[in-house]
């Protein structure tokens, strides 16, 4: 049988046992060495899905006046990657959101 550790190498902080399993999206601006509060870090380890992708896409949207959306809603069940996507969108929100996508499919 072929077990996990197999075909993949854990990340180190999985390994050290210092994986943060919950993203507070209140604490991104926390002095606490956490994943909000670091954005390289929270980057590194997020997953851009297509619905996280079109979020950023659709603020980026909003941001530039290319779109006069109201309001953008992250919605999904949990575990979804909610906070990714609030704290991402956050922390680029001054900036172009669609340079950050690029990056992160990269």
């Amino acid at each position: 049988m072929i077990l996990i550790k197999d075909i993949m190498n854990p990340r180190e902080e999985i390994v050290e046992g210092k994986f943060q399993g919950v993203i507070q999206s209140h604490k991104v601006d926390s002095v606490e060495d956490r994943l909000e509060s670091n954005p390289e870090r929270l980057f590194r380890v997020t997953y851009i899905s297509s619905a996280l992708k079109r979020a950023l896409e659709r603020v980026n949207e909003k941001l530039t006046d290319a779109s006069n959306q109201g309001a953008i809603l992250i919605v999904g069940p949990y575990g979804a990657g909610k906070p990714h996507g609030l704290i991402t969108s956050y922390i680029k929100g001054t900036s172009n959101c669609q340079k950050l996508v690029k990056k992160l499919e990269s």
